[in-house]
Order: structure tokens, then sequence, then C-alpha cells
């Protein structure tokens, strides 16, 4: 257990558990009656199951394939190919 600066009136406690079905199971004992309100954030312990860690993604895209100069030159000229000029008689700005 640690325990962080208190705020006013606020206890705020750290705790490590296991995930069991829709309960989580506690190390040891917290110090709260039965049926208290608390405010529970739940973060994963294991790094593969961390979804949306800043320095993991920061790592794919520095790691992911990189699109050369190329691949980027053919892209666009197909993107331009693709391109068809508007019908005739018809406007956005026609009501």
């Amino acid at each position: 257990m640690v325990e962080y600066p208190r705020r006013k009136g606020v206890s705020t406690m750290l705790y490590r558990g296991k995930i069991k079905g829709n309960a989580i199971e506690f190390e040891c004992g917290l110090p709260y009656e039965e049926g208290i309100d608390v405010c529970v954030i739940v973060e994963s312990l294991d790094e593969d199951l961390r979804p949306g860690i800043p320095a993991d993604i920061v790592r794919m895209v520095l790691e992911s394939p990189h699109i050369s100069d190329e691949d980027i030159e053919a892209l666009e000229r197909s993107i331009q190919d693709g391109k068809s000029p508007p019908s005739k008689g018809w406007s956005f700005d026609e009501p």
C-alpha cells in the first residue's frame, strides 16, 4: 500500500489486486467499512495490456514501416488520376 498526500477530507491510497470476475481481490484488506462509497481507478500492471500508453504510441510511430518518397508520389498520382471533373449543369452555388 502506498499512501499519497491527503487532500482536505480525502484519504487516497494505492492498493494492488487481481481481477476476479466482476470484482477486484486486493492483496490486503481495505481500511473502510463495508458499503462505503469509494472512487476506484483501475490500471493494468501488465505492460502488454495497457492500451494507449504514450510511450508505446511514440515507439510504434517510430518503428512502423516508413513510406518512401516514391510511394507518396505514386499515391498522389493515383489520387490525381482518379479525380473527375464535375458534371456540367450542376453547381454548389445554385439553389
